[in-house]
């Protein structure tokens, strides 16, 4: 979860600044951060896509956002989710041995274990219907199969979120969220 979350001595300096108006700070820091979690979802799954080779087909619906009012001064991004299945991010699955890229720019690796078992592409019960997956054997025998997983959507989103340098998005969200915060300041104080 990400917070934009608004501290005690951030509402008094926006009291301070809207000076005869102060009772309205609550609602400008609500808007602001409220402006902000919009914001912020989207160029996180943006960033996230980007730096994964994951499908976008059900990746935005895992990011939600619980919204600021002016008793809580706190907006929430929820991300949640499972692992996802390998064949998600981009496949290959050929005779001689599947392939796959997770990191968009990897190019596709191979995938073995212990040296010389390869994966393979299979299908695997899901509920009522049956989806294609990448598997692999863990000895010679014909069982057990493991079903191969990717990373899960919040991991990607805090990776982005918390990526190294320019890389990661927080201090750019904070950013986002004092120029919103200034604006509804503005907003107040010259309407």
């Amino acid at each position: 979860m990400i917070y934009i979350k608004v501290e005690e001595d951030s509402l008094r300096y926006v009291q301070q600044r809207l000076g005869k108006n102060a009772a309205q700070a609550p609602f400008a820091i609500c808007n602001a951060a409220n402006q902000t979690a919009t914001w912020a979802r989207r160029e996180l799954l943006t960033a996230a896509q980007a730096r994964y080779t994951v499908s976008s087909g059900g990746f935005n619906k895992n990011a939600t956002i619980k919204r600021a009012s002016p008793a809580t001064l706190t907006a929430i991004i929820r991300v949640k989710g499972a692992t996802l299945m390998l064949t998600r991010f981009k496949t290959s699955a050929p005779k001689s041995g599947a392939k796959a890229a997770v990191l968009a720019g990897s190019g596709l690796q191979t995938l073995l274990y212990g040296g010389n078992i390869k994966a393979f592409k299979g299908s695997v019960a899901a509920g009522k219907k049956s989806t294609g997956a990448i598997m692999q054997r863990r000895g010679p025998s014909r069982y057990p199969v493991k079903v191969l997983h990717g990373p899960s959507v919040p991991k990607m989103v805090e990776m982005v979120y918390t990526g190294k340098g320019e890389a990661g998005l927080k201090t750019k969200i904070e950013a986002m969220y004092h120029a919103k915060l200034d604006a509804q300041i503005k907003k107040v104080l010259y309407s």
